[in-house]
């Protein structure tokens, strides 16, 4: 059960294309674009799903997928699942699951260094250690 549920569908040049789908449930938002045909009884659209940071919502995500935007595209028959309509665009998720692991090993390089130099650098020497290895390691 959702305790909050929103959204705006605008129509242009007919069901075909041109569509655009703006959601909210609860803390997932959904933006879309794209069209359905009535008389094929298809649908396409390119769709970006993201989660917002924070505990409210009945979607749970780490801190590190929150605030993403996935990319997703939603086309097939209206007699098909609707899990089996919407799929990552090919190559994105990839590209986006591999740009985020980047970015948390980055980011666990980058305290470690941190703590390293605490540790082994003199006080009055930290600042210039870690201007120094900025452009090498971050």
């Amino acid at each position: 059960q959702f305790e909050n549920m929103a959204s705006q569908h605008l129509f242009q040049n007919g069901t075909n294309s041109g569509q655009v789908l703006d959601a909210q449930i609860e803390n997932l938002h959904l933006t879309a674009s794209g069209g359905f045909s009535l008389a094929q009884s298809t649908l396409d659209y390119r769709l970006t799903a993201m989660f917002e940071r924070g505990e409210k919502g009945q979607f749970t995500v780490s801190d590190q997928l929150a605030g993403i935007r996935w990319p997703m595209r939603c086309q097939g028959n209206f007699s098909e699942e609707p899990v089996d309509l919407c799929f990552g665009q090919q190559g994105a998720i990839q590209d986006l699951v591999a740009s985020i692991a980047k970015q948390e090993l980055k980011r666990r390089s980058n305290k470690k260094l941190d703590d390293l130099i605490e540790e082994k650098v003199p006080e009055q020497l930290q600042d210039l250690t870690r201007d120094l290895l900025n452009g090498l390691f971050k």
